[in-house]
């Protein structure tokens, strides 16, 4: 039944927390920027300095995603960091029967292809102020579409109650060979109270492509919590709120402390209008005292149509690379498929002589990116090209933000080559709701060049690696470096206009829903003669500039401004289809 929910009441759910909390020995999220008071890290001459605070640049692990942390940035110096260590204060639980410790980590556990080294993370203990030390736990690597972010926490009461000077040490080895390294936040080592649930995510999130829809529709809202007390919970309500009404939802399940569980609110919450909808969402667990983990917030957008969307699958790799021919594989089978008419395919390359170095740039320190090859998918997510199909599912259906019109003019005799497009937008575009940037990628198809340098490694030579194949390769039976003259590489990136980022201006700062933006990009391209206009096209890129997801995409072929300038240019043209350090980081 529906409630109108009291002022007092909604203070009391958001705002206030109750006497009888967690205590709290450590809890520390590195916001100060600098080593926290009483912690110790190794110098930088003993094998690994941690550095502190935001900020930081490391290709191989999404930074961004937390605002603060402990970072030991072996890819970052491109240095040794065989024996990194984070020691914490001493504390004392001599108090404490039941202890908690508990963090937030990046880190995927990375091998180098040169040395065979793998890097290792791990928790250490002392109980006499940190002059001994024993092994507490590993840190699992995080494989699962790239590196991430993840919670974890262990029950460490057995090991560490009633001792009166306890250390934790973090503890990285890179085994004596550069390789990536490892985040920690959200440091917590904690006396838990017996029931405590604590709400850790809210779907779908504020600003994301899923948090959009036309009015009239309803919204399924989700999420997922997180057992911070210690005893399992097997019932607890969930309240969905846009500030007037609450919507209650009773959650069974049985969560065991420091898991969680995932969960769909019973609820549909229905769009009435076009605009911002903030809903908030709350717990509500019988003896749960401590009420500051209880609340999330998100944020539906309301549009007045649903965008064609197109899925832009962004492939980062080589010819130096041998598992890049899976890549080649995928590509081809996608773009070969039912699917092909709503899909861009970008293949990208790197440290060869089709590499666009803005463009690998801005590929290869995508946050999540870690190795190749490797499929960028609307720049959401990171994944192997074995999952292309899947990963198509999965973002078919996103809110596209607005539909896009490509057209470019192409000069056959000069080889110039102008770019226009226009973006019909479904929702209202305005300061602190999205700002967006338009970009454009020509493309080519059928790449081919004799030289050596265009010659393709294949690690699926022989069959080690099962089989792979399409009309055209059979990479098993392929020699392990294919030649140049065998090869024809599609999908091929000749050029990005602006930036990886787009182009700025390109879209104003205010846009009125249901209006359409028209924009002509001030860079030009012109088309080499080594390549083959009649193999080319231009997708243009809608991209959100605060979260770096392409929203949207569009492509068309290259047009002639007459078509007398395009049988002249075909008569003489002569097609050279054009193309396509191994020791990158890779996954095991």
């Amino acid at each position: 039944m529906k409630k109108v929910l009291p002022i007092l009441m909604l203070l009391a759910l958001f705002g206030l927390s109750k006497a009888f909390a967690q205590t709290y020995y450590i809890n520390e999220n590195f916001s100060g920027g600098v080593l926290p008071a009483g912690w110790a890290s190794t110098a930088a001459g003993t094998g690994g300095q941690w550095v502190f605070g935001t900020g930081f640049t490391n290709s191989y692990l999404p930074l961004a995603n937390r605002p603060s942390y402990a970072l030991i940035n072996d890819a970052g110096c491109a240095c040794v960091e065989d024996s990194a260590r984070l020691t914490t204060m001493a504390v004392n639980l001599t108090a404490a029967t039941t202890v908690f410790l508990s963090f937030d980590y990046v880190y995927a556990q990375y091998y180098s292809g040169s040395t065979g080294a793998t890097e290792i993370f791990w928790t250490e203990k002392s109980l006499d102020g940190g002059t001994t030390w024993s092994f507490l736990d590993s840190i699992p690597g995080l494989y699962n579409n790239g590196p991430y972010w993840a919670s974890t926490g262990w029950d460490v009461s057995s090991q560490l109650q009633g001792q009166a000077n306890v250390k934790i040490r973090f503890h990285y080895s890179d085994n004596g060979t550069a390789i990536v390294g490892a985040g920690i936040t959200n440091v917590k080592l904690y006396a838990p109270i017996a029931n405590d649930a604590a709400l850790i995510a809210i779907t779908p999130v504020a600003g994301t492509s899923t948090a959009y829809g036309v009015v009239g529709n309803s919204v399924s809202i989700g999420g997922t919590i997180y057992n911070n007390g210690s005893t399992a919970i097997t019932s607890c309500l969930i309240n969905l709120t846009d500030g007037v009404t609450i919507w209650p939802y009773t959650y069974s399940g049985n969560i065991a402390p420091l898991t969680s569980a995932n969960f769909t609110h019973n609820h549909l919450y229905n769009i009435a209008a076009t605009g911002l909808h903030p809903l908030s969402m709350y717990t509500s667990l019988t003896g749960d005292t401590d009420n500051v983990n209880d609340t999330l917030h998100t944020t539906i957008v309301g549009a007045i149509f649903s965008p064609v969307h197109k899925v832009t699958m962004e492939e980062e790799t080589g010819c130096w690379c041998g598992f890049c021919v899976r890549g080649l594989i995928y590509m081809d089978s996608m773009s070969n498929s039912a699917n092909a008419s709503s899909v861009e395919l970008i293949a990208v390359h790197d440290a060869d002589p089709m590499v666009i170095n803005a463009y690998d740039l801005g590929a290869t320190t995508m946050p999540g990116f870690s190795g190749f090859p490797s499929i960028e998918v609307d720049r959401k997510v990171i994944d192997d090209p074995s999952n292309i199909f899947p990963e198509y599912t999965a973002h078919i259906g996103d809110f596209g933000i607005a539909d896009i019109t490509v057209t470019p003019t192409y000069n056959w005799t000069t080889g110039l080559l102008n770019v226009s497009a226009s973006a019909h937008f479904a929702v209202d575009v305005a300061p602190g709701n999205g700002a967006y940037n338009l970009a454009y990628v020509v493309t080519e198809d059928r790449v081919h060049n004799t030289s050596s340098t265009y010659d393709q490694h294949n690690y699926y030579n022989g069959g080690g690696y099962g089989p792979l194949s399409n009309l055209e390769y059979d990479f098993v039976t392929l020699a392990a470096v294919v030649p140049a003259a065998q090869m024809y590489y599609d999908h091929v990136a000749r050029a990005i206009a602006g930036s990886y980022t787009g182009t700025n201006g390109s879209l104003p700062g205010t846009i009125a829903g249901g209006t359409t933006q028209n924009y002509t990009f001030p860079t030009t391209y012109t088309v080499p003669g080594t390549s083959n206009p009649l193999k080319m096209k231009v997708i243009v890129l809608l991209i959100n500039t605060v979260t770096g997801q392409v929203m949207n995409a569009n492509s068309a072929a290259l047009s002639p401004t007459g078509i007398a300038d395009a049988n002249a240019a075909v008569s003489t043209f002569t097609v050279y289809p054009n193309p396509f350090n191994e020791d990158r980081k890779s996954t095991r």
